[in-house]
């Protein structure tokens, strides 16, 4: 997949790409502001690699507590509705196995590629998502990767087969 920039303006002045970014964690600790909507949610549309409509979803990653609090782990849940106490969708990050910026490769309607990011499981199928902006497409991506990339002890090569 190569270096991802939000736009070729900032490849061009010499910014970090996307997946360079990663490397300014060196620890993995405290790497995340609670305080994004990354973990706070946020509205987007949301659907199934094999369907071709998107849902309007609200969607967050929360973290989880696994082998008895001796490492963290994390998920990303989808609901429709903005209160994270009702039913909702929820898949854990660990069994993500590829993550792709880009349009999705079923869509009904013409999507921006530069507001989409698809997430891939080890059991097969993913989600892609449809962000309002860059922006939020970026952040997510980069925490995304950040989280697999110290938590589920991949490497960061393997995330961009």
């Amino acid at each position: 997949m190569g270096n991802i920039f939000c736009s070729d303006c900032c490849k061009k002045q010499g910014y970090k790409s996307i997946d360079d970014s990663i490397d300014d964690f060196k620890d993995g600790n405290n790497i995340f502001d609670k305080n994004i909507n990354f973990f706070n949610g946020l509205w987007l549309e949301r659907k199934f690699t094999q369907n071709t409509a998107y849902e309007k979803r609200f969607l967050w990653v929360s973290e989880d507590d696994v082998d008895q609090g001796k490492r963290k782990g994390y998920s990303i849940h989808m609901s429709e509705y903005s209160d994270k106490k009702r039913r909702h969708k929820e898949a854990n990050l660990k069994d993500v196995v590829k993550i792709d910026v880009g349009k999705p490769s079923k869509a009904a309607q013409a999507v921006d590629e530069n507001f989409c990011l698809t997430i891939n499981f080890k059991l097969g199928g993913g989600i892609d998502l449809k962000f309002e902006n860059q922006m939020d497409r970026d952040l997510w991506y980069k925490k995304l990767k950040t989280i697999l990339f110290y938590y589920n002890d991949l490497e960061k090569k393997s995330l961009d087969k």
